[in-house]
């Protein structure tokens, strides 16, 4: 989005209650399809460059492909990622590509060169690289795809009617393993449902849960502050609600010796504060993802003030039917911007919504706003406890997207 820039950095945390099971699974030697499922800007990225590089130091060949930046055509599409995976095979600069992915390249630049290239022969022949630069090597390779839902993007393109089902078969057949990064953002419900179709059991899920108070306290410290005690510890919770790219902004201004209050109200202030331009971003970017633009704004900004509003009100502030109003609240809750508490609604991100007050037409004092966000009792979610019998941290699939879906259905009924 032109003028709209995203000031996010890489805040790092051990995520060791995500990275062991996946580890392990790896270790097993088993085919697995492991699903990382967050927000944006939880330490997604962060934490597959990190288990990539465990893997590498294993032996495994660990293609590390983000699909955010090359699902823009069929053809862009086949050629970076056949580049990337063979790339992971071959780091020294200037390596030859093994005889299988040469000739695969070939394949794809002749397809390219056609006057009407076969999108779905693309993108079938794409997906075979890490099959032949496992075979290639004779090493073991895992694909670690980042927002991986992206890829259906490439599904809107003439000729790939079916190339939703086409991709998901490609990714849960072969010998090769795949570790996914999916965020609410891409509406990933169809890939995840698909891909689990094709998976069956070999799919699971693990969820990225906010930080702890532990672990803003260490990513805190990291960053030059010093190591906060009790109560300031809940005021870091309330601040940030364990959001990687949320604390390391604020450290950087706790750091230079302002209390917490002071340092959210400087980083809220336009226009170059930190966590203004974090929350200007997700904000922007979302919307447009959410695709009701004035409408969905004028959900956002009635949220923002009235916490937990419910249906009817939605539909009374808008002056529209309810089923039109529920169809705008799904589109927030499909790219996260909103989730249901009980019968009502609210902006999944508390400093999101703090943000959109005093961006509204009303703002008040802000230092009195965030003192009031300070002080409101806030605790970061933890993850929910996993069923006997299953591996660490890992659950069967289960998308909060098409739980959401559901529970439309349900109340439209």
């Amino acid at each position: 989005m032109t003028g709209i820039h995203s000031p996010r950095s890489d805040p790092h945390v051990a995520r060791i209650d995500i990275e062991y099971p996946i580890l392990e699974s790896a270790r097993e030697g088993g085919r697995f399809i492991q699903i990382i499922e967050g927000p944006r800007g939880a330490g997604k990225t962060t934490l597959l460059r990190r288990i990539a590089s465990r893997l590498a130091g294993t032996g495994v060949i660990p293609p590390l492909v983000d699909l955010d930046r090359i699902c823009t055509s069929p053809m862009a599409f086949a050629q970076a990622f056949v580049s990337q995976v063979s790339g992971a095979a071959s780091p020294a600069h200037g390596a030859a590509s093994p005889p299988g992915i040469a000739r695969l390249k070939t394949q794809i630049a002749t397809e390219c060169a056609r006057r009407r290239p076969d999108p779905a022969a693309l993108l079938e022949l794409a997906l075979s690289a890490p099959r032949i630069v496992a075979s290639d090597t004779g090493r073991p390779a895992i694909l670690l795809l980042d927002e991986a839902a992206e890829i259906t993007r490439l599904t809107h393109h003439a000729g790939l009617r079916d190339g939703l089902r086409l991709i998901c078969r490609s990714l849960a057949a072969g010998p090769v393993s795949l570790i996914a990064a999916v965020s609410p953002a891409s509406r990933p419900a169809p890939f995840l449902n698909l891909l689990a179709a094709e998976a069956g059991d070999r799919l699971r899920i693990l969820k990225v849960p906010p930080l702890s108070e532990r672990e803003v306290a260490q990513l805190a410290m990291a960053r030059g502050c010093a190591p906060p005690r009790d109560p300031e510890r809940s005021l870091w919770i309330n601040a940030t609600h364990g959001h990687p790219l949320y604390v390391a902004a604020l450290s950087a201004r706790v750091a230079a010796g302002e209390d917490i209050a002071t340092a959210m109200v400087t980083a809220l202030t336009p226009p170059l504060g930190t966590l203004h331009q974090e929350c200007r971003y997700d904000y922007h970017f979302l919307v447009e993802r959410s695709r009701g633009h004035a409408v969905v704004r004028a959900i956002l900004d009635l949220l923002a003030r009235e916490e937990g509003a419910n249906l009817t009100r939605v539909a009374d502030h808008l002056r529209i039917a309810l089923p039109t109003a529920l169809d705008y609240l799904s589109w927030l809750l499909e790219v996260g911007l909103a989730r249901r508490d009980g019968a009502g609604y609210v902006i999944t991100d508390p400093l999101l919504a703090l943000w959109i007050r005093l961006n509204g037409p009303d703002p008040g004092d802000p230092f009195e706003a965030v003192v009031q966000f300070l002080e409101k009792p806030r605790v970061a979610p933890r993850p929910a406890a996993r069923p006997r019998g299953r591996r660490p941290g890992a659950t069967r699939l289960s998308s909060p997207v098409a739980q959401a879906s559901r529970e439309f259905r349900i109340e439209i009924d």
